[in-house]
C-alpha cells in the first residue's frame, strides 16, 4: 500500500541493505529501488577487474584507498609507463589469486598496473592508470597544442535525469526533465589535442522511469560521433550494435587515441 513520504532511516551496523517500493510494479517497472552501503571507509575507490574490462583510469586524491575487486583467477602487477602501453608482463607474477587489493599512495604522481596472467592485459584489456593529485578536477588538456607533448585527458561525466530550474539547464524556459551531463545542458565541453588519449569515465545515474524504445529502463551509452573507435569497438556506444547499455549505478569508461582511433584535428560531438 503507498503512502506519503518522506522516511528516514539510519543504522549504525556496516554493511550492504537494499531498499525498494512494494507498490506492484513499482520496482520492476519504474525502477524503484535503493541500495545503500553502510562504512567506515566510504572514500575508497572501486576498479572492478575483470577479463574483456575497459582500461581504467582514474584521478584521486593523495591517500585515497584504491581497491581492485575480483573473485579469482587474476592479480594485480604494478608496471612502468612503457610496460603498460605495451602490456608487457614478461618477468611479472604470472599466478592468479583471489581478491580483492587496496593501494593507496601519499605521493602524487602517474601509477600503473596491469594483470601478470599471460594474455589477460593484452587480449583482456585488464590495466589501470591512477593518477594521484591534489587537483583532479583542474583540466590541463585545454592548452597550446603546438607548444606542449601529448597527454592523457581524463573526465568525469555523470548522466542524470533533472529538471530544468536551474542554472546551466534552463532550456526553452519551460520547466521539465531532461538528461544532463554533469548538470549542464549542453555537457560539458572536451578540448584536448591531437596526439593526446580520451579517457571518459561515464556514470548512469539515471534514477527516474525512463523507458527506452527497446523497452530498456533507465539504461544508456555514449557516443562519441564521428570518432571511427579502430581500437575499441566495443566502446562505441551504439546500444545492443556495439556494447551493451549500461544500466542505472552501473560506470563505463569510454576514450580514444587520437592518432590510432581516427580523429584528426576538427570539432566533433557527443551524445547518449
Amino acid at each position: 500500500v503507498g503512502g506519503k513520504g518522506p522516511l528516514t532511516w539510519s543504522t549504525s551496523q556496516t554493511g550492504n541493505y537494499y531498499f525498494a517500493c512494494g507498490v506492484p510494479g513499482h520496482c520492476l517497472n519504474g525502477n524503484m529501488k535503493a541500495k545503500i552501503v553502510v562504512s567506515d571507509d566510504c572514500d575508497k575507490d572501486v576498479i572492478e577487474w575483470f577479463y574483456g574490462m575497459p582500461s581504467s583510469y582514474t584521478c584521486v586524491s593523495p591517500g585515497t584507498k584504491v581497491t581492485f575487486q575480483w573473485e579469482g583467477g587474476q592479480n594485480v602487477d604494478t608496471m612502468t609507463e612503457a610496460e603498460f602501453k605495451a602490456c608487457n608482463v614478461a618477468g611479472k607474477n604470472s599466478v592468479g589469486g583471489k581478491g580483492p587489493l587496496t593501494w593507496s599512495t601519499s605521493q602524487t604522481g602517474n601509477y600503473y598496473f596491469a594483470c601478470g596472467v599471460p594474455g589477460h592485459c593484452l587480449n583482456g584489456n585488464m590495466k589501470a592508470k591512477i593518477v594521484v593529485s591534489d587537483d583532479c578536477d583542474k583540466d590541463d588538456c585545454d592548452r597550446d597544442c603546438a607548444t606542449s607533448q601529448p597527454l592523457t585527458c581524463v573526465f568525469n561525466f555523470t548522466l542524470e535525469m533533472l529538471r530544468t530550474n536551474a542554472n546551466g539547464r534552463r532550456a526553452d524556459g519551460r520547466i521539465r526533465t531532461v538528461m544532463a551531463y554533469n548538470g549542464k545542458i549542453p555537457g560539458p565541453p572536451i578540448v584536448i589535442c591531437e596526439g593526446d588519449e580520451l579517457v571518459l569515465n561515464f556514470k548512469n545515474r539515471i534514477n527516474g522511469n525512463m523507458t527506452n524504445t527497446d523497452g530498456s529502463t533507465s539504461t544508456s551509452t555514449l557516443h562519441l560521433h564521428g570518432i571511427r573507435e579502430k581500437s575499441r569497438p566495443w566502446s562505441d556506444g551504439v546500444p545492443f550494435v556495439t556494447q551493451c547499455p549500461v544500466i542505472s549505478g552501473d560506470d563505463f569508461t569510454y576514450g580514444f587515441n587520437s592518432p590510432v582511433d581516427g580523429a584528426p584535428p576538427g570539432t566533433y560531438w557527443y551524445h547518449s
